[in-house]
């Protein structure tokens, strides 16, 4: 299929009125490392520092020009992307929920929401879902739901992990973590699960010969 596909690139890069082409590959790190290999040789990338990515860019192509994207030093233009986010999702939120907001809280929401320092898509993320599942539709009520709410990434983990901490699913928790911690690149659910198994299967000292022998979970619990 990249043939084909690359085949139409090239075609449309012919034409003179086509004028400069930039491709940009995404989650090249969620790639089988066969498949990633024939965009990889084709083009120059910006990627993330993922180790197996970095490898195979780094022998495929040696005199490769490179960018290096540093979201640290985009921080004006990232909080100015951020707001326009807040002003799209704001009015869905209101639309979504049971009692939809008014106007005024509407406006007094977007504002506080801009306000919060050290901002990022996922604590926005946290915020947007914790106001789309509560029932608070006054401008006061919002602003002190979102003041309760963690002020960090690294808090809004926490508070997710002392959620499960007790929990019947704290042991598998544990393990999951270790897995992406211990992980060369981004795991797939179905990775995941076949991984968990395993190691479930080691700390129980039980063999595991092929992946018929697998206590696989449905994927809808991960």
């Amino acid at each position: 299929m990249f043939k084909e596909l690359w085949d139409i690139l090239l075609e449309s890069a012919a034409d003179p009125e086509a004028g400069e082409i930039i491709c940009v590959l995404d989650a090249l790190d969620e790639c089988k490392g066969q498949t990633r290999k024939s965009p990889i040789t084709q083009l120059n990338g910006t990627r993330r520092p993922y180790y197996n990515v970095e490898r195979s860019f780094n022998t495929s192509i040696d005199d490769m020009s490179t960018i290096r994207l540093k979201g640290k030093y985009e921080l004006k233009k990232i909080s100015k992307e951020i707001d326009l986010v807040i002003e799209h999702q704001v009015p869905h939120i209101s639309e979504s929920r049971n009692f939809p907001l008014k106007p005024e809280a509407q406006n007094a929401l977007i504002n506080c929401l801009k306000e919060i320092p050290h901002r990022s898509y996922l604590r926005l993320h946290f915020i947007l879902e914790a106001i789309r599942r509560r029932l608070d539709s006054t401008a006061i009520r919002l602003e002190r739901l979102i003041e309760k709410l963690p002020r960090t990434i690294e808090d809004a983990y926490e508070e997710i992990l002392a959620k499960v901490n007790g929990s019947d699913f704290a042991e598998q928790t544990r393990r999951l973590l270790h897995i992406i911690v211990a992980a060369a690149r981004p795991l797939m659910l179905q990775e995941m699960n076949i991984a968990l198994s395993i190691d479930e299967k080691l700390d129980r000292e039980e063999s595991c010969q092929s992946y018929n022998e697998l206590d696989l979970e449905s994927e809808g619990p991960l």
